[in-house]
Formats: structure tokens, C-alpha cells, sequence
């Protein structure tokens, strides 16, 4: 069961007799299973950026080879990855991308900013949106600030930091870190 290449195939071999299914259910078996196979990249999200750094084409290339069992799932996000554009929106970014869920920047028409998440796999679900970032708290001497939205992975699915590193004239070291936590930045 261990030489089984994919995930996929895993969960197929599982299903043939008990005996499997309790090997590959037993948590060292998998933890050593995801050494010796991690996460395949499916492929690049390339953006074709014209003048003023806009968006003007966008393509899903796979990268080859690519076993059999994964041409749906590459198929699949190549037709959903223009489905998160929206009519209201100036100019998009994608922010980062993680097991298939992309983070994306809407600047809208009217001057304001929304993060969403679009899941390339599940495209009829929607964009989820993120909560408006917190306000930096910028004191007098603060000339600038450098921001980030970072994602991480745990156990219960993606969660979100945002990390805001204000510069100031007398040079003093600060950075603020904020959690998106059941749908509020804490």
C-alpha cells in the first residue's frame, strides 16, 4: 500500500478488503504515506498583466507529466478560473494560492478593497469573502507600512494572518499580527 502513487489510488486499494482499510486508516501509515507522496502541483495560474499592471489574459497550464486520474481535476480548474471576475471591480490580484483555493483582491470601482477566496475545485459555491482587514493602528511617526496576507494550513482547513509592519523616522521595530478567527480578525 505504501508504493501507491496517489491519493486517489489509496482510497481505491482501501476498499478491496478489511485488512487494508485498516492499514491505510492508521495514522502512522498515513503520516508516512504523505512523506513519501506529497502534494503534487497540478499546475501554474499564469496572468498576462498589460499597462498599468492590469490583468489582461489569464491561463491554467498543467504541468506534465500528468497521471490519467488527475485530467478531470486539471480540467475542472481550468474551466472555473475566470469565474471569480466580477462587473464592479477595477482591478483583481491574486494575493496566493493554497490546495486549490486562490485569495484574491478585488479593488472595487468606488476605492474600497475585498479579499475573497474562490475554490478552483467547487467553482458553483461561490466566492467566500473575508472580513475587511482591521485598521492599521498608525501612530505620528509612521511614514509607511508594508502589509501581508499570509495563509496557513491546519487542521481544521486554511486560516488567515494578516501582518502589518509599520515604518517609522526613528526606525523602531513593530509588526502587528492579526488571526482570522471563526470570521473576526483578532
Amino acid at each position: 500500500l505504501i508504493r501507491v502513487g496517489l491519493p486517489t489510488t489509496l482510497v481505491r486499494a482501501a476498499a478491496v478488503c478489511r485488512r487494508w482499510l485498516h492499514h491505510a486508516s492508521d495514522r502512522k501509515f498515513l503520516r508516512r504515506f504523505r512523506e513519501l507522496h506529497p502534494p503534487r502541483l497540478l499546475g501554474l495560474h499564469v496572468i498576462e498583466q498589460g499597462r498599468f499592471a492590469w490583468p489582461t489574459a489569464e491561463c491554467f497550464v498543467p504541468m506534465l507529466p500528468l497521471p490519467p486520474e488527475l485530467g478531470a481535476v486539471v480540467r475542472r480548474v481550468s474551466s472555473s478560473l475566470g469565474s471569480y471576475r466580477r462587473d464592479d471591480v477595477r482591478s483583481t490580484r491574486v494575493i496566493g494560492c493554497r490546495n486549490g483555493s486562490l485569495l484574491i483582491q478585488h479593488r472595487m470601482i468606488e476605492g474600497s478593497s475585498r479579499l475573497g477566496v474562490h475554490r478552483l475545485l467547487f467553482p458553483e459555491k461561490g466566492m467566500t469573502f473575508v472580513p475587511a482587514r482591521p485598521r492599521p493602528k498608525i501612530h505620528s511617526s509612521v511614514h509607511a507600512y508594508q502589509e501581508e496576507i499570509l495563509t496557513k494550513e491546519g487542521e481544521g482547513g486554511l486560516s488567515y494572518l494578516y501582518m502589518l509592519v509599520p515604518y517609522t523616522r526613528e526606525r523602531e521595530d513593530e509588526v502587528q499580527v492579526y488571526m482570522l478567527k471563526d470570521g473576526v480578525w483578532c
